[in-house]
């Protein structure tokens, strides 16, 4: 029998493949089904795009079969005017939306724009949200509720007895008394112990809220001095179960965190709503973990698989891991007729996510993109600047990192951490402050660690000199330009900045997160505009969600941001519809430093997150890493796109399964998530010789890498071609997955 290598098999038989899918993971819901839906529709103020009308109608039967759905759409798309539309399809009569404290009015707004008739109430306290809901209602009401409001309550103090307890003490053959004071439960005396038995201090019971060992009761209470108030989210949870038919969760990807309080009361928002609809533009951070928190929170299938602390579990079975095995020198003991070697190893989190995680999102997400809405965009451009530092800039810094370097070593040898932040941030910001200098100080010993000498401050070093020449090019165009930093309070840049390019005769503003409330950024901005703004400068997270800044053409990160989320965000503020102008956003960090390996990574971060939107991506800022994967190739072959090269499967997985070796499998194999409506517009020319790819988030864009060239991959079209490929929340028979 002749034998078939796996690349071989998928490029004869990746037509059959592709038709099994799609033959055998049928969605709920297909464009042919639009038209009942469509007339339904026509009776709001605004009439739907056609694939938001299929978003909505896909979460609208969603939401008829099950608890919970995710609406994960591109900045831009509507998602507000789809979830409001789906509480209107659905019938739901009183519906709690939760959103960051400054889209409050922008959601009022949307809902009385969309609907033809509804009750928009902002809740602000518990008695207007029973006095409100208590009245007889006769049209639909939304109520909204900012997450400032939702999860604050009052302040709380220890509530413990100081007590005194005589001791015999024998000393000197003679039997003395001896007090000692205790703190005690003031409801049973029992002196307040840890599980371990060790006696709480009092500064332990204000770091957190504990229990009695012995009775059970509360060892705090009220603190009468602060702001007497109760928690919404909790009052909901407590007194109003069920009283809402629809949640809805706004900006889902900034409740991720496990122990954050507004985390936690988007929790018990959820858990007392019949429905929940969470929307978001950026539902994966790059790591399985990042997906765990969310998914605990809102879908009952993971609560029901995992506790809230099995991290470790869902990244042993979703994400992917690295274990790294260290052995000394020499053997550290001997056995009695044997040597023995002691080895140490550790497990680290890389990029990446298994695609068994498509079993918890196939049949509750809709994944919608801008280029769904057949509506026509301008160019998207990515492009990533690395400058070569001054000989004096790059021997200081390169002499900081290997003092650095070699301190953090031995720390970390030794179990010790505390250097590790220092590290991070000296190396991340020195290249773009040399005039300020750095000493690197540890802090338990007093000891200088490290220190790099402080270089002319009148000296314009070679990032500042291409930025100031990329802002003279597109001011010259009459492109404004939103300049992104990420240092804003210590080690500040932003003054620096704004001197550099006002001497160059600029109109420049520094919007800081201090200094404007975030309600009143976007009339801010626009007084700003009016006096003639032409590049404003601000940190990332600033602008992230709930600004639509069309007027900046040009977007430009001078230092890398690592979060996933506020760098997709943060870079579509301009990309959008109403936008008439080509979108430019470049990245900036100078080579050879931590800067370009902190681009590199957030690359891998990004691909992923792409990965699990059904997105296979290879150009932009995703592109700019060093390794490639071969489950990408893989993927890729079935769609069409690319040659599997030969060698076959197990030459393709040897190094991604050997746990000895650092790898980087941040693309994912794809075939499941064939069914994922993802639009992929094939490449095109510009007439410069540069091909249009796909970016930072999946979308069509002329990717330019600089300095040097990185090979641009057309976009991946899903398994269904795009035109043909369905928006769906679900398949029949979700169980079928496991034949592939």
């Amino acid at each position: 029998m002749k034998k078939l290598t796996l690349s071989r098999f998928l490029e004869n038989y990746k037509e059959a493949i592709r038709g099994h899918v799609i033959d055998q993971f049928r969605p709920l819901y297909t464009p042919a089904d639009r038209k009942e839906y469509a007339d339904r529709l026509s009776t709001l103020k605004r009439k739907p795009f056609a694939a938001q009308i299929d978003a909505i109608a896909g979460l609208t039967m969603a939401l008829r079969r099950q608890r919970a759905a995710f609406l994960v759409g591109e900045m831009g798309v509507g998602k507000t005017a789809v979830s409001i539309a789906v509480a209107y399809l659905l019938g739901m009569k009183n519906v709690l939306v939760l959103c960051p404290p400054h889209l409050v009015q922008k959601w009022e707004k949307e809902i009385k724009m969309t609907l033809p008739c509804c009750e928009v109430i902002q809740v602000r306290s518990i008695t207007g949200l029973c006095k409100s809901y208590q009245n007889p209602a006769s049209k639909p009401r939304f109520f909204i509720l900012s997450r400032e409001r939702a999860k604050l309550s009052y302040r709380w103090k220890p509530a413990v007895l100081s007590l005194k307890r005589i001791l015999l003490v024998e000393e000197e053959g003679r039997t003395k008394r001896a007090a000692l004071s205790i703190l005690a439960c003031p409801a049973c005396f029992a002196e307040v112990k840890d599980r371990d038995g060790i006696p709480f201090s009092l500064d332990q019971l204000g770091r957190r809220k504990e229990k009695c060992l012995s009775c059970g009761g509360p060892l705090w209470e009220a603190d009468r001095t602060g702001v007497r108030r109760y928690a919404i989210a909790d009052f909901i949870k407590q007194k109003m179960k069920g009283c809402f038919e629809l949640f809805i969760a706004d900006e889902l990807h900034e409740l991720k965190a496990k122990g954050s309080a507004q985390g936690l009361a988007a929790a018990a928002l959820a858990g007392s709503a019949k429905k929940v609809l969470a929307l978001t533009g950026t539902l994966f951070g790059g790591y399985s973990t990042t997906l765990f928190h969310l998914l605990y929170r809102f879908t009952p299938e993971v609560k029901k698989a995992f506790r809230h602390n099995d991290e470790g579990r869902w990244a042993s079975r979703y994400g992917i891991l690295e274990r790294i095995t260290k052995f000394e020198e020499g053997h550290s003991e001997d056995g009695a007729v044997s040597r023995r070697r002691r080895y140490h190893t550790r497990v680290v989190e890389r990029p990446g996510i298994s695609p068994e995680v498509i079993f918890h999102l196939i049949d509750k997400g809709v994944f919608l993109r801008l280029s769904d809405l057949s509506v026509r965009l301008p160019l998207y451009q990515e492009e990533v600047l690395l400058s070569e530092m001054e000989p004096a800039q790059k021997e200081a810094y390169k002499r900081l990192a290997l003092d650095l370097i070699q301190a953090l070593k031995e720390q970390l040898a030794s179990g010790n951490k505390s250097l590790l932040g220092i590290y991070l941030q000296a190396l991340l910001s020195y290249p773009d402050q040399p005039f300020r200098g750095e000493t690197v100080i540890d802090k338990e010993t007093g000891e200088i660690v490290a220190r790099a000498p402080a270089l002319p401050e009148e000296m314009i070093y070679p990032k500042e000199h291409r930025l100031i020449d990329l802002v003279r090019k597109e001011l010259s165009q009459c492109r404004k330009v939103l300049l992104y930093v990420t240092h804003t309070e210590r080690r500040d840049i932003t003054g620096r900045l704004e001197r550099l390019l006002t001497t160059e005769g600029f109109s420049v503003s520094v919007l800081k997160s201090h200094t404007v409330s975030p309600e009143q950024r976007e009339g801010w901005i626009a007084e700003k505009l009016r006096g003639g703004l032409q590049v404003l400068i601000s940190q990332p997270r600033n602008v992230s969600t709930g600004l639509d800044l069309i007027d900046f053409p040009t977007i430009l990160f001078y230092e890398p941001e690592y979060s996933v989320y506020t760098l997709r965000q943060a870079g579509r503020r301009s990309w959008r519809i109403g936008q008439h102008h080509p979108v430019k956003v470049y990245f900036m960090a100078y080579q050879e430093t931590l800067q370009e390996k902190g681009l590199r990574l957030i690359a891998a971060k990004v691909r992923s997150a792409l990965a699990v939107e059904g997105e296979l991506v290879d150009a932009g800022l995703s592109s700019f890493q060093e390794d490639q994967d071969f489950f990408l190739q893989l993927a890729r072959s079935i769609v069409g796109e690319e040659e599997v090269p030969e060698g076959g499967f197990e030459e393709g997985i040897a190094h991604p399964l050997d746990w000895d070796q650092p790898f980087d499998p941040d693309a994912l194999p794809e075939e499941m998530q064939a069914p994922i409506p993802v639009a992929a517009a094939m490449p095109e020319q510009d007439g410069t010789g540069h091909q249009n790819g796909t970016g930072i988030n999946g979308n069509s864009m002329k990717v330019t890498p600089l300095p040097s060239e990185v090979p641009v991959a057309p976009p991946v079209p899903c398994l269904v071609p795009a035109r043909q490929a369905p928006l769906f929340t679900g398949v029949e028979n979700p169980e079928q997955l496991a034949l592939f």
